[in-house]
């Protein structure tokens, strides 16, 4: 239920967003975040390195750019896992134990600001393969070693928010102005189960307090990503108020509301 009453929310102010959404004033109120640049004229490229292993391996490596410059190297890294500048030190992984266990690959994404005609060479667990920024298109998936890697173009990406919460559900529109607004759901995590007190019988931290939900507002005007507008409370969709439609907030200087 919580999640059907949160992307009807986003959903009613994403719409909202396209139609109203001309000029921010300081009836919503807005976190300390830095802006965020975000670049929309480079290559972003995912590498995925032993779709064939049946047992871990190590896939260690770097990739050597012919011209341009790699921007951002990254990954979801696990214990050992690092990455420094344009190398990094990775292996695929097992989840899971007895006849459901399987081997993970290991993932990075990259993002290049560099020509189409640039080639990318990348030594990856001792071996070596090589293409061209160009070879790559949206949706075309180009395999390398006898399958056991994959490369493919993707959108460019960045992360917009650095709060400590659980950003999920988000909604984008893009208004008459050019500018592209999105909401989303930050959950706060709230107090922490006592295990020692659990186990002596006192189930007090089993209810948790303090969490919530809390609709909030980015704005991308094509160069940079704003800090977030708080469109309601902190613990919004908490405890007792947890069903309570939010009371309408003002967003513009139109006079609009929603």
């Amino acid at each position: 239920m919580r999640i059907v009453l949160s992307i009807v929310l986003l959903l009613a102010m994403s719409l909202f967003a396209l139609f109203a959404l001309r000029s921010t004033q300081s009836g919503a109120t807005q976190t300390e975040q830095a802006p965020v640049p975000m670049k929309t004229n480079g290559v972003a490229l995912q590498l995925t390195f032993g779709l064939k292993d049946v047992e871990p391996a190590d896939w260690s490596g770097r990739l050597k750019l012919s011209t341009g410059r790699l921007e951002r190297l990254e990954g979801s890294l696990q214990a050992n896992d690092i990455i420094e500048g344009d190398a990094w030190r990775l292996r695929s992984r097992r989840q899971g134990q007895g006849a459901n266990a399987r081997v993970n690959p290991a993932q990075l994404f990259a993002v290049f600001d560099a020509p189409p005609n640039a080639k990318v060479e990348v030594i990856a667990g001792g071996r070596n393969f090589s293409f061209t920024l160009d070879d790559l298109a949206y949706g075309k998936q180009i395999l390398f070693l006898d399958s056991a890697v994959a490369v493919e173009r993707t959108p460019l990406f960045a992360q917009v928010t650095r709060d400590p919460s659980e950003d999920d559900f988000p909604a984008c529109a893009a208004a008459p102005d050019g500018a592209v607004w999105c909401a989303y759901v930050a959950y706060k995590h709230g107090t922490q189960i006592d295990r020692e007190a659990v186990n002596q019988g006192k189930f007090d931290t089993l209810v948790t307090k303090g969490d919530g939900d809390q609709i909030r507002l980015l704005k991308f005007d094509g160069g940079q990503w704003s800090g977030a507008w708080n469109v309601t409370e902190a613990g919004w969709m908490s405890g007792v108020r947890r069903w309570r439609w939010m009371r309408r907030a003002r967003l513009t200087s139109s006079g609009r509301r929603m």
